[in-house]
């Protein structure tokens, strides 16, 4: 199996934009006007993501570490697995059960 094609920097830069909105719970018109960019432009990375998704292309994925603060259980859990697309739960899952994520996710690239 041949390797993904990596994103380009722009790529990156509009899949990032995509997700700050998501995170900030902006519509994509509202990010645009707080990021001083054309809110067309977002709808047009928007697009080419889900194409590119939807056809089985692979993105990139990236892990972040973790650390839980305070001594109390958590209350929440939140997957970010790609614009648009998350998971929360009510605990943090188990080891195994993100590893089978992880791998069903893999095999969907």
């Amino acid at each position: 199996m041949t390797s993904p094609r990596a994103l380009t920097a722009k790529q990156q830069e509009w899949i990032s934009h995509l997700e700050q909105a998501q995170q900030q719970k902006l519509t994509l018109r509202e990010y645009a006007h707080r990021a001083s960019i054309k809110a067309a432009t977002l709808y047009a990375a928007r697009k080419w993501l889900n194409e590119k998704t939807s056809r089985g292309a692979s993105v990139p994925v990236s892990f972040a570490e973790a650390r839980v603060v305070g001594d109390g259980p958590l209350e929440s859990c939140v997957l970010h697995l790609a614009p648009g697309i998350r998971l929360q739960m009510a605990a943090l899952p188990s080891p195994q059960w993100l590893a089978t994520l992880c791998a069903q996710w893999e095999r969907r690239s």
